[in-house]
């Protein structure tokens, strides 16, 4: 099999699964989702799968990544070690190509980071828009 027939045969199994996550999170009630869906309009099952499909699918170009990482005061590039649906390698390849990102990997944490670490994800967030305000103002 030609490596584009394995790529599009990967891109395929990222579907599914994120289809079947999908269904999952829709079935299981929480508190959280109950608080979110009470004030949201909830996205239609179709346009959660044509989003993941522009997510699988949008590409990039190099220079055009290392444009951004030079123009944007702070970015942040956060991933989980157990994302199954975008691999870490994706993310790896983002910072290589962005030297000035920050580039974290989080232990035992899949594609929900902020949902699976809320307060640390908090955190996180907070010092980052510290850091890049920091940096617009000539501080750092």
């Amino acid at each position: 099999m030609s490596k584009e027939g394995q790529t599009v045969k990967s891109r395929s199994r990222y579907v599914v699964k994120g289809i079947m996550l999908v269904m999952i999170l829709t079935l299981i009630p929480c508190k959280l989702f109950e608080t979110r869906a009470a004030v949201t309009r909830l996205q239609k099952p179709l346009g959660g799968v044509w989003q993941m499909w522009a997510g699988l699918t949008h590409h990039v170009q190099p220079e055009r990544l290392a444009q951004i990482s030079q123009t944007i005061p702070k970015v942040l590039i956060l991933t989980g070690d157990e994302d199954h649906l975008v691999h870490t390698s994706n993310s790896a390849y983002l910072k290589k190509h962005m030297p000035e990102a920050e580039y974290i990997v989080w232990k035992d944490t899949g594609h929900i980071v902020s949902g699976q670490h809320v307060e640390r994800f908090n955190t996180l967030l907070e010092r980052t828009f510290v850091e890049g305000r920091a940096k617009l103002e000539g501080r750092s």
